[in-house]
């Protein structure tokens, strides 16, 4: 949604620009959804929930963890 950028989320998609995920040597292709529910239907495959990630990243997992445990089997590289 435009404008609904925050210092954190703007500072996170900084650190990771140059970063890419592949899974079995293909770049993966990923949905990012406000919520989990948002996800629901209209997509398939690998999917990531904004506030889901926002729990993970304040219990502590580091931006690769949060990735990792939505997306299995990638590797992050630039």
């Amino acid at each position: 949604m435009p404008g609904s950028a925050t210092a954190a989320t703007s500072a996170a998609v900084d650190a990771t620009w140059n970063t890419r995920m592949t899974r079995a040597g293909g770049i993966l292709e990923a949905h990012h959804c406000s919520t989990t529910t948002a996800c629901g239907g209209w997509v398939t495959g690998d999917r990531m929930s904004q506030y889901g990630s926002r729990d993970r990243a304040g219990a502590g997992a580091s931006r690769s963890g949060v990735l990792r445990s939505y997306h299995s089997g990638i590797v992050l590289g630039s």
